[in-house]
């Protein structure tokens, strides 16, 4: 299986699931950040 997607500098996307296990539930923040040393801001 192959799968990408694509992320602007700045943008965040949220992965999340419900109800793991009772009234838990997953949740993922990705955030894209530029390259170390890259100067951008």
């Amino acid at each position: 299986m192959d799968a990408s997607f694509r992320m602007d500098v700045g943008e965040t996307v949220v992965v999340g699931t419900s109800r793991i296990q009772g009234d838990k539930a997953l949740i993922a923040l990705l955030t894209a950040v530029p390259p170390k040393g890259s100067g951008t801001r």
